[in-house]
């Protein structure tokens, strides 16, 4: 027995694949066929609604980091066609504001000290820190030598965010003075 309607089945049409950063604004809208009356997206991940009448999924993403399946419907009288969106979420990046290196008195390593330093871009209220270690280039006695620093992140949330390293980082390394006695 064939099923004849009176109008066929929406196709779903728009992209199949889209990418979103943690934290922000995100958007998508459904696109389908056959004049879809209604949409709807299940397995949608935290942050993000869909709005039946426009298609558009949206909100602020705050599902972790990962790839995520969800499943994309529109409907009409004749039915509902459906497909699957697959969303990327990447991780948000953060800078580090007004971090400086401390100028040392020569003792013989390169290892280096900072202080201060502000992530940028932490999302609400997440709890998200940094460490860093630092490095001069050499050992030696010298004005504006170079260090590098690598930071790493920590705290409850800090799985959902990257962190640019900083580079032109630069101190000096000043003479120790010596005491002779006897």
């Amino acid at each position: 027995v064939a099923d004849i309607t009176s109008e066929p089945t929406p196709v779903i049409s728009s992209a199949l694949t889209a990418t979103g950063t943690y934290g922000t604004a995100f958007s998508y809208f459904i696109t389908a066929t056959n004049a879809p009356s209604s949409y709807n997206a299940t397995n949608l991940p935290a942050g993000l609604t869909v709005n039946s009448l426009t298609g558009e999924i949206s909100g602020v993403l705050t599902a972790a980091p990962g790839n995520y399946s969800i499943t994309l419907e529109a409907t009409n009288a004749g039915g509902t066609g459906s497909n699957i969106l697959d969303l990327t979420v990447q991780a948000k990046n953060l800078t580090v504001d007004g971090l400086t290196i401390n100028n040392e008195v020569y003792d013989g390593n390169t290892t280096a000290t900072y202080a201060g330093g502000t992530l940028i871009g932490v999302y609400s209220t997440d709890v998200v820190n940094f460490t860093g270690v630092a490095n001069f280039n050499t050992k030696t006695v010298g004005t504006t030598k170079p260090v590098s620093i690598t930071l790493t992140l920590n705290g409850a949330a800090a799985g959902n965010y990257t962190v640019t390293q900083l580079t032109g980082l630069t101190a000096d390394i000043t003479e120790k003075g010596l005491t002779i006695t006897g």
